[in-house]
């Protein structure tokens, strides 16, 4: 029988209020448990910045750590906090070592990749690579260790990680000896409905409940990250995992537990579907936010083995290969995504409810991009098992499409076989999208000289930055793209200056540039350079504009068809794809995003049968 391990996180709002830190120092001191210590300290480190002139920055519910905060964190979290604890629970009897993930390499990581935000020195942990053997040694030596929410990459650089994470993939991990129990302790009784009603408390959650909690807007800013890795600490089988406040961890050690049961849903195993619709119906009851796709995968992953096909898995994307796959031969990728974004407020249907009514499927998703995807899978089907086939074919649903996460293609692309050119499901009203415009955002920075506004003093970068953006207002790149028209700069954010005296010596602003097929975002920063007056940085080169040349194949077939070709202005993970690509699916690129999102039932079949004929002749010509 294993020993029962605790796994405890810390807030750092019970680090920073003394009667509740005393109160849980007692418990933590009189576990008779073997026992592992993660603390946070955002409000400390936050207070102990703003003494410094750092204002923090947040996305989500997580810090944004640049150069400097980065040293804060280190120094509040490595060093003040995580002694203090430390000392005092040696002081109350236990064998506790301090440390964090630099120590020993116990928490290795890699910087995050700029995305839609730039998270700066912000460590994702990678939890294949935890020395496991290292922290049962610590743990079988008697230790309790007391992790500061710190880690680094292989080259030595110290990165922030968010000490819910840390928490999480810990006890996931020790699970391979251990009965873990996860408990993040905070100073609320538990995850409430109403945070002004301390009896509003929710007394159980599992994905689809936390889903519905977030979109009503319950469930939001600080807390997403403790909900969304509790979460997967319980999807992954960790026996008990619990959101409390820090005053009842004396009853969790004693076999009390009080506060918010986190649980792992029902697995969607059991599909026995045999239509797009049917499908389509199941995968729509499963939330899959960008990054919160595990179930939903669980479920597609299980309806693909029961249908005899083999099924490769990284992260939360799914891909397959055809019975007769010839490394000799060229091979098609077929693609839709899995994920969706979060419903809007304007929501009158249960999101995650999925009904037909007036030949409408309604459900998050159902437009984009699940028709797509169900009659992208059904079209695979079709061929799985043909032999001679002139080419292979690839299957690929994958995972955090809607915030151009580093999830999904990006991850999995150097896993999948050698791919010739990809067909994207998407919704296009079944019209072939040839080219999509690529997107690079440029944040400037203008240098001025401060001086005081009454005087001729100063240089003012306000005055500077506008001849920059008068420029941006007027200038034309030259070649313009027969599917995709021109490149297109608009300046969104400016800013300068915080006092009315004060000529402002430094001006910000942020570029967002949509790039036709014509350019590569490298000669677009160049001509920038040459012309404005502004420090460029690129927030990310990644989204790159993609298109499908005159006379390639699967062109001339749509052609054939009678297939209207154009250029999307809206990008998908064809722009995470070094291949030749195009993009096309039932459904409505207008009907994204919108409130009660719905795709007609009629368009699912129709999806089967027209990429069926637009991949047939290739296939078997």
């Amino acid at each position: 029988m294993k020993k029962t391990l605790f796994v405890v996180k810390l807030g750092g709002e019970v680090l920073d209020d003394s009667q509740l830190y005393t109160t849980t120092l007692k418990q933590l001191q009189a576990c008779e448990q073997p026992l592992l210590v993660v603390h946070g300290g955002g409000k400390i480190a936050s207070e102990m910045g703003k003494r410094l002139g750092l204002e923090p920055q947040y996305h989500q519910g997580r810090r944004i750590t640049d150069a400097a905060t980065l040293e804060l964190v280190t120094m509040v979290y490595g060093g003040l906090l995580n002694k203090q604890l430390t000392a005092a629970l040696n002081a109350g009897g236990r064998t506790a070592l301090g440390l964090c993930g630099a120590d020993a390499g116990l928490l290795p990581a890699q910087k995050r990749p700029v995305g839609e935000v730039d998270f700066g020195w912000v460590g994702d942990l990678l939890p294949e690579k935890l020395p496991i053997d290292r922290w049962l040694g610590l743990l079988e030596a008697g230790f309790t260790p007391v992790v500061a929410p710190l880690s680094a990459d292989a080259s030595g650089q110290l990165l922030n990680t968010n000490a819910d994470t840390l928490a999480a993939h810990l006890a996931i991990a020790l699970q391979s000896q251990y009965e873990v129990r996860l408990l993040y302790a905070f100073a609320l009784p538990g995850l409430l409905r109403d945070i002004q009603d301390a009896d509003s408390l929710i007394e159980q959650i599992d994905l689809a409940s936390a889903a519905q909690l977030k979109s009503a807007g319950i469930l939001q800013d600080g807390v997403l990250p403790k909900v969304d890795n509790a979460l997967l600490a319980a999807e992954k089988g960790v026996s008990q995992v619990w959101i409390c406040h820090a005053q009842a961890l004396g009853g969790h050690f004693a076999g009390k537990a009080s506060g918010t049961n986190v649980v792992a849903g029902e697995k969607p195993v059991d599909f026995t579907a045999n239509t797009p619709l049917e499908l389509l119906t199941a995968l729509l009851r499963i939330p899959a936010f960008s990054g919160e796709e595990a179930a939903k995968a669980d479920g597609l992953q299980a309806w693909l083995a029961a249908k005899g096909i083999a099924v490769n898995r990284l992260g939360n994307n799914l891909w397959c290969v055809n019975k007769h796959f010839d490394a000799q031969k060229p091979t098609i990728l077929l693609n839709s995504h899995l994920d969706t974004v979060k419903p809007n407020a304007q929501y009158t249907r249960d999101p995650w409810l999925p009904e037909v009514m007036d030949g409408k499927l309604y459900g998050l998703g159902s437009n984009d991009a699940g028709g797509a995807l169900v009659s992208l899978i059904f079209t695979f089907l079709t061929f799985e098992a043909a032999p001679n086939l002139a080419y292979n074919l690839c299957f690929l649903a994958s995972a955090e499409e809607e915030n151009s996460g580093s999830g999904g293609v990006e991850l999995v692309w150097s896993h999948l076989p050698a791919i010739d050119f990809a067909l994207v499901g998407e919704p296009t009203s079944g019209e072939l999208a040839v080219a999509e415009k690529g997107l690079l955002v440029v944040d400037a920075t203008v240098h001025g000289r401060a001086g005081h506004a009454a005087r001729d003093e100063g240089d003012n970068a306000l005055y500077k930055a506008l001849a920059d953006l008068e420029w941006v207002r007027h200038y034309r790149f030259e070649r313009v793209s027969d599917t995709l028209g021109p490149v297109k700069i608009t300046a969104t954010i400016i800013s300068a200056g915080s006092q009315h005296n004060v000529v402002p010596g430094t001006c910000r602003y942020t570029l967002d540039i949509r790039l036709n097929d014509c350019y590569t975002h490298e000669e677009v920063l160049e001509t920038l350079q040459q012309h404005l007056q502004a420090e460029l940085q690129p927030r990310s080169c990644r989204l790159r504009p993609s298109h499908l040349p005159e006379g390639h194949p699967l062109r001339l077939q749509a052609e054939k068809l009678g297939m209207h070709c154009y250029g999307s202005p809206t990008t998908s993970d064809q722009a995470l794809m070094p291949v030749p690509s195009a993009k096309l699916g039932p459904g409505d690129s207008a009907r994204s995003h919108t409130a009660d999102e719905f795709i007609y039932v009629e368009q699912l079949q129709a999806g089967v049968e027209l990429y069926s004929r637009l991949l047939q002749p290739l296939l078997l010509p």
